[in-house]
């Protein structure tokens, strides 16, 4: 039974592929094999523990052998500007951890006598303070980086209650997910959506223009986060003493060389990622192209490069140490969305969903769609529902005729919105293998944010449409 289980999925994939090939005669020849591809591809990432990026590479060399692209074609992919701008940003925060930057702020921010006395201000601190490195670092390093210093907070606090203790460690895994829509580096799915706009449509965003939408939706959603867990804490009424997050700030050394250098190449590089948008602004002509691939890896390489007190940041064995199969993964799914666009699936698929929708208004579709998202993604990789999703979305906003990039943005934030369930995201993960969160308490406040969030975003998102597109 347990090989049959084990098997049913594996088996799944040809066979649906079989039937499609088969069974319908209305796709032309390439359409029908790249579909046939496709869905062996999806039900793999859905419903098997094959790693998603040997998924990707099969998918990818089965589109080559059926000759539906050339070889260099789909390989490109592979070295897309915005897979070096993800490496790029592993790299930084590989650093900031390494030098030991990351503790050094959270303490000093943590220690600050605002906190002093109040559990309200000392989660909003917490909170902001794992949204800010979510930012900028995966949401998987930040929450196990954060968990030690609030198990520490806890701890001090002597709080008995389990509920309580649940709510808080929930707040603090569900901060790290909103954190990461802020940037084009904070979340998978925002990559995925920037490299697909760029390849199906040409249609290029820079860093600070997704910063400039993305932030305030975070923002809001942060808020709303912060006014929810304080509502459900206010019947445990404590006082704080942060005295023993002072001691352990003052127990740290002076600000290193290593940790000034780091802090340096990172303000550079973020200051070079926005440089072009603000050069547009003013007005001033740039005669130079700082992608942000290209500045991200040229600033990062210097991590490697000068040595601070004989050793250097980043040796060759860290490498070992970044996500290279995210990477791969990328790769193949700016591969697949680029073939569903180019074979004309995606707008097939587009128009099947306006046969479905027709006559809603904009903003129910906004709703279902990203409350559809939302909710599929509690079960699935975020990452797959990306890839399977977003291409779509793109040829669909055409035929709505409204802002690709808007409604993808929207998207590929509701890809990192799943709350409910331990398995929904890697944060979620952490906190609930503490054995001090309730599985039935994060399903209530993550069922609750799912349904919040998806009016928010469609809110937002459709203000965004009228207003600006």
């Amino acid at each position: 039974m347990q090989q049959l289980k084990r098997l049913g999925p594996i088996l799944l994939g040809p066979l649906l592929s079989l039937i499609i090939f088969l069974g319908v005669d209305t796709l032309e020849l390439a359409q029908k094999q790249f579909l046939s591809v496709f869905v062996i591809v999806v039900v793999y990432w859905l419903f098997t523990n094959i790693p998603l990026y040997i998924t990707g590479f099969m998918g990818v060399g089965a589109a080559i052998m059926l000759n539906l692209a050339p070889a260099a074609t789909i390989f490109a992919n592979f070295g897309h500007p915005i897979i070096f701008l993800f490496l790029a940003g592993f790299l930084l925060a590989l650093a900031f951890q390494k030098v030991g930057l990351d503790r050094r702020i959270s303490l000093y921010l943590l220690s600050r006598n605002f906190i002093k006395g109040s559990l309200s201000r000392l989660l909003l601190t917490l909170m902001a303070l794992t949204a800010f490195f979510t930012m900028w670092i995966s949401n998987t390093a930040t929450t196990a980086m954060m968990l030690p210093l609030v198990l520490g907070v806890l701890h001090s606090l002597e709080i008995k209650s389990r509920k309580e203790v649940s709510l808080i460690l929930i707040s603090i895994a569900f901060a790290s997910s909103i954190g990461g829509i802020s940037t084009p580096i904070g979340s998978t799915p925002n990559i995925i959506a920037l490299g697909l706009l760029q390849e199906t449509i040409q249609l290029k965003i820079s860093f600070l223009e997704w910063i400039v939408y993305a932030f305030p939706i975070a923002l809001l959603f942060l808020g709303i986060l912060i006014l929810l867990t304080k509502f459900q804490l206010k019947k445990y009424p404590h006082s704080f003493d942060n005295q023993f997050l002072k001691d352990e700030y003052e127990k740290l050394s002076p600000l290193s060389l290593k940790e000034k250098y780091t802090l340096g190449i990172f303000l550079l590089t973020v200051f070079f990622w926005m440089l072009p948008s603000l050069l547009k602004l003013l007005a001033i002509k740039n005669t130079f192209n700082f992608n942000p691939g290209a500045v991200g890896v040229f600033f990062a390489s210097f991590l490697f490069i000068t040595p601070i007190n004989k050793d250097k940041i980043l040796i060759a064995s860290d490498i070992k140490n970044i996500d290279w199969s995210s990477l791969m993964l990328f790769g193949s799914g700016l591969a697949f969305g680029k073939l569903l666009f180019d074979l004309g699936l995606a707008q097939l698929a587009g128009d099947f969903i306006i046969y479905l929708i027709a006559g809603l208004p904009l903003l129910a579709i906004f709703i279902i769609i990203f409350g559809f998202v939302i909710f599929s993604t509690e079960l699935t990789s975020n990452t797959a529902t990306a890839n399977i999703i977003i291409p779509i979305m793109i040829s669909l906003a055409g035929s709505l005729n409204i802002s690709p990039f808007f409604f993808s943005m929207g998207v590929a934030m509701a890809c990192s919105l799943a709350f409910m369930l331990p398995v929904a995201t890697p944060p979620n993960a952490i906190v609930y293998g503490t054995e001090k969160v309730s599985k039935v308490d994060m399903a209530k406040l993550g069922f609750g944010l799912n349904l919040i969030f998806t009016l928010a975003l469609a809110l937002v998102v459709y203000s965004y449409q009228k207003i600006l597109n």
